[in-house]
């Protein structure tokens, strides 16, 4: 099967909570009597040079396909474009509807989404396993993963950012650049000191700046 666009791989993200329901439900419907734990040496990872992304059936994941066709009946009701389901990192569904944002043609895996905030959903559920699994601590230095020079600041004044500023929105960077998602140096400007303590109710103001999310 052909590897579906990375960028279309968070599409159900943007559903928010509704989405968030259709996985409830559909680990509800899909779970077994016992509980089913992968096990990390049966872990399917796709080649990195590769559009290639192997797939099983409904029937290997030892599925209900009655259900899971109730359940790609019911999600193009609720607005849904699109849906993917990875098992053991192999892909058991991968459906589409409706059109492209653009109207000129179907939604399919190379389609653009505009998926706006639910990149934080995605971002901080990914820190939160990368730290679990002792790859980071949210208290690291940005720095640390960016080097200095990441932004137009002192030297001084970068070296206070954390990674759990970025995730709670207070680097401290100003949000009036004219291009917010501009991640060169010279557009992450300073605005305010950052808090000293995260979190902190006396910030003054919380504020998206994409360039510096994105850099991160």
């Amino acid at each position: 099967m052909k590897r579906p666009n990375r960028k279309y791989l968070t599409v159900v993200l943007i559903q928010g909570l509704k989405t968030i329901g259709i996985f409830g439900w559909a680990f509800l419907v899909y779970s077994c009597e016992e509980p089913q734990k992968p096990e990390s040496q049966n872990l399917y990872f796709p080649p990195n040079e590769s559009s290639a992304w192997e797939s099983q059936t409904v029937i290997e994941s030892g599925w209900d396909p009655v259900k899971l066709a109730e359940l790609l009946a019911w999600l193009p009701e609720q607005d849904t474009r699109a849906f993917l389901i990875l098992k053991d990192g192999k892909i058991v569904v991968e459906e589409y509807w409706g059109d492209k944002l653009t109207g000129l043609g179907d939604m399919d895996q190379d389609s653009f989404w505009y998926w706006a905030s639910a990149g934080k959903t995605l971002t901080a559920s990914l820190v939160g396993i990368a730290q679990e699994n002792g790859l980071l601590n949210i208290s690291d230095r940005t720095q640390d993963y960016l080097g200095e020079g990441w932004t137009s600041l002192s030297s001084a004044q970068e070296r206070e950012i954390k990674l759990i500023h970025q995730l709670t929105m207070m680097t401290g960077l100003n949000d009036q650049n004219a291009d917010l998602d501009n991640t060169n140096p010279s557009s992450l400007t300073y605005l305010v000191d950052i808090p000293t303590k995260v979190p902190h109710r006396s910030a003054q103001k919380f504020a998206i700046n994409s360039g510096a999310k994105v850099a991160s």
